[in-house]
């Protein structure tokens, strides 16, 4: 398994697979195996073997909620929608806490415009990854990145319920994020939009003036 981890950290994915089978083949009770063997068909694009890997994890341990996670995660892709709802359901019933699982709903519903579903998602991963006021720097590194993106997704999720005030200042928490792994312009632009909607122009042309300059004049389009 060590092995396999080291091999995915240097995206040796193939590799990695490889590992994680030999130690099913180890110990062919242990369910962590195809939890990590399914994870790693998913980065390969083979969502229909990550289902069979997960299958067969929760045959052999059903108490874990990466297994339903992962396996929400396929179906989703799959647009099989009913079973993937059901996962990140029992993912969530297993780990309420997590929000990698939140979040992960919360894009679920809102590829299906299911926006109010996806606000509570988002608005729940915002709760549990904001860090304590005495975290440590490596605690924030940690958790910071996935709450910078939340708030942006939740910004959307405003953005389209016309809630532009609320998108604001998500988009601005965000951007003040030093970790924030998206890029800056499309971030940018959208709030640009919503100062427009909220009559506010001359923000509006600040932002769309900034989002320029720092992508060269292109704005950059990305999944939402």
């Amino acid at each position: 398994m060590a092995r396999g981890h080291a091999a995915r950290n240097l995206h040796h994915d193939r590799e990695g697979l490889r590992c994680f089978r030999l130690a099913m083949q180890l110990d062919p009770t242990w369910w962590e195996p195809y939890f990590r063997a399914g994870n790693t068909l998913l980065t390969l694009d083979n969502e229909v073997g990550a289902i069979k890997m997960i299958d067969q994890g929760v045959k052999l341990d059903p108490n874990h909620g990466e297994l339903y996670f992962t396996r929400a995660r396929a179906y989703f892709d799959l647009g099989q929608r009913a079973k993937a709802e059901a996962d990140f359901n029992q993912a969530i019933q297993l780990t309420p806490n997590d929000p990698n699982f939140f979040i992960k709903r919360g894009d679920f519903y809102f590829a299906q415009s299911d926006f109010n579903k996806a606000l509570k998602d988002y608005t729940r991963t915002i709760e549990f990854s904001t860090p304590a006021k005495n975290a440590s720097e490596s605690d924030k590194a940690q958790t910071e990145p996935l709450l910078a993106r939340a708030y942006k997704d939740r910004g959307n999720v405003l953005m389209k319920l016309a809630k532009y005030n609320e998108a604001v200042a998500d988009y601005t928490s965000a951007l003040e994020n030093k970790h924030l792994e998206f890029p800056r312009e499309r971030i940018l632009a959208d709030r640009a939009q919503c100062y427009d909607k909220l009559g506010k122009h001359q923000l509006a042309e600040a932002d769309r003036k900034t989002a320029s300059v720092s992508s060269g004049g292109i704005l950059h389009d990305m999944f939402r």
